[in-house]
């Protein structure tokens, strides 16, 4: 038992020896800490205004900008002016497809009784034909107009 007290005696004064040096050392080691979070939240506030403004364009960067506006609504005029060529031929060919659809029925059904339900389907799709049929005559007329 008194090794072990002998032991601490020693220790003790080891550690107030220690404790001097111990305790600079912390408050280098503090203050280096202290040091290097303030250069961290200084970088990050940099970083985070620099994202807010953003990078300003030279001249060139600006107009190379432009022009690919420019082009860009180019692109936009081209497809609009397709669209526009496009519509009348596929406005055609559903048309046609119409029309072959009800020659088939009646070819299908030609000279059999037909059910209510199946009349008034055909019925149907010969309206949308005579429509779509009229409202193609008053477009031409009305292009030719213009």
């Amino acid at each position: 038992v008194e090794e072990e007290r002998r032991v601490v005696r020693r220790r003790i004064p080891r550690e107030e020896e220690d404790d001097g040096s111990d305790s600079e050392e912390e408050r280098l080691r503090d203050q280096r800490g202290k040091e290097e979070l303030e250069r961290r939240i200084r970088e990050r506030d940099v970083a985070a205004t620099r994202k807010l403004t953003g990078p300003k364009l030279t001249r060139k960067e600006e107009d190379d900008a432009m022009q690919r506006l420019r082009k860009n609504d180019g692109i936009e005029n081209l497809r609009e002016v397709s669209r526009q060529k496009y519509l009348p031929k596929r406005r055609k060919k559903k048309l046609e497809e119409i029309k072959d659809r009800m020659k088939d029925k009646e070819n299908l059904f030609e000279g059999q009784k037909l059910t209510g339900a199946e009349l008034c389907e055909l019925d149907y799709e010969k309206k949308i034909l005579d429509l779509v049929g009229q409202e193609g005559l008053q477009r031409c007329s009305h292009e030719s107009d213009v």
